[in-house]
């Protein structure tokens, strides 16, 4: 039998591996898009920060100097994009064009660099991951058992989940945030800074996809790949939407997808002999699930979604 506890039980504590990376891209958008100001060149900054901090403990073999490398990386990248959307008032949209363009090619030349021309024979390219620290008792749990045997990242990622709801909705600074978004300018003539309130989202969102992409090889197989983020923190921007920009709703959008990542590789085995069905059926179909589900859910949801958008997103406010 393909489908017993067994394979459930596997299913459940992927998802909820897979699902981490694309639940920081999501919440990088949200921070950035309820303070009005788009984060379509996320892509690209979870690369700069996968990259930086992969290379940073390749080098030094150290996780946590990398990860901290990782996150002023992702620091250095929100403070680049407040000069030019929030002091400048520069076109979003083409700035996020040109993350996008930078972030896949910047990492892979960084990379090269570093790589190359060095004897592989007596030079290791794997980097140490982040071991599962499973919780006491939980992690014996049949069925969700493997919910609570993640690495310490992951566990942290659910945690930001439940701190950036209660921020945004429960706190007074989260309400200056999503006045901000829905209108600057009634903001600033109630005394609130616009200009550093969305240079600090955009800090925030900046760490969140630059930890996102350092997930995706740190908890991982601990190699390098280009484009390792493989279309993440653009299935994060529909995520956001599809969730109505709150948190709750997105996470679920985004557990979906996790499900459907986590099925891939079962379901190619199982159309592939490794379970009961054998069959040619190409295995690059399952890989585009995830995909389709965030082009179809957009698609669907895109009317009721579109008219509760922060007011002002994409939209530069410039003072004076």
């Amino acid at each position: 039998m393909v489908f017993d506890l067994s394979f459930f039980t596997t299913l459940i504590g992927t998802t909820v591996f897979l699902s981490a990376p694309i639940v920081l891209a999501c919440l990088g958008v949200q921070w950035s898009e309820l303070s009005g100001v788009f984060i379509f060149g996320i892509e690209g900054e979870m690369l700069l920060g996968a990259v930086a901090g992969f290379l940073t403990t390749l080098a030094t073999r150290s996780l946590p100097l990398g990860v901290v490398v990782g996150l002023a990386t992702g620091v250095g990248v929100g403070l680049l994009s407040g000069f030019f959307e929030v002091t400048l008032g520069a076109d979003q949209i083409i700035f996020a064009i040109a993350l996008l363009v930078i972030g896949p090619s910047l990492s892979s030349y960084l990379y090269g660099a570093y790589v190359g021309g060095r004897e592989l024979s007596t030079f290791s390219t794997s980097i140490p991951t982040f071991s599962p620290a499973p919780i006491p008792f939980l992690s014996n749990v049949p069925l969700i058992g493997p919910v609570f045997d993640q690495p310490v990242l992951v566990y942290v990622v659910y945690a930001l989940v439940v701190l950036t709801h209660y921020f945004f909705y429960h706190t007074n600074l989260g309400l200056k945030v999503r006045s901000v978004g829905m209108n600057p300018m009634a903001a600033d003539s109630m005394g609130t800074n616009v200009q550093l309130v969305r240079y600090v989202v955009l800090v925030v969102a900046g760490m969140l996809a630059a930890l996102g992409g350092m997930l995706m090889v740190m908890g991982g197989t601990g190699f390098w790949s280009d484009n390792v983020t493989a279309g993440r923190g653009l299935i994060a921007i529909a995520l956001v939407r599809v969730g109505n920009w709150r948190t709750q709703l997105t996470l679920g959008a985004a557990l979906v997808v996790g499900v459907l990542l986590a099925a891939v590789a079962d379901l190619q085995g199982i159309f592939s002999g490794g379970g009961t069905v054998t069959t040619t059926f190409p295995y690059e179909v399952f890989s585009t699930l995830p995909y389709l589900f965030a082009i179809a859910v957009i698609g669907i949801s895109y009317r009721w979604t579109r008219s509760n958008q922060p007011a002002s997103i994409g939209r530069p406010y410039l003072r004076g």
